[in-house]
């Protein structure tokens, strides 16, 4: 049996390095989304797809997102 421990960026909060602006990304709903993305940054992952976004433009009371990849079901 062989064991291997692979650390990568998989959740809880980003390093520096991992903070993108969500703009970076391809969103397919971009286009119905009442934001600016280039504000928007993720800094908390949940490894899944799921992520707490910030906008720099707001202020915390209203400018935190809980932001995921999957569609709601």
């Amino acid at each position: 049996m062989v064991f291997i421990t692979i650390r990568v960026k998989t959740m809880g909060l980003d390093s520096a390095e991992n903070i993108d602006s969500m703009a970076d990304f391809e969103w397919e709903y971009e286009d119905q989304l009442e934001m600016d993305l280039t504000s928007c940054y993720n800094f908390f992952s949940n490894g899944m797809g799921t992520y707490i976004v910030l906008d720099l433009t707001q202020n915390i009371e209203t400018g935190a997102y809980l932001w995921s990849t999957k569609r709601a079901s």
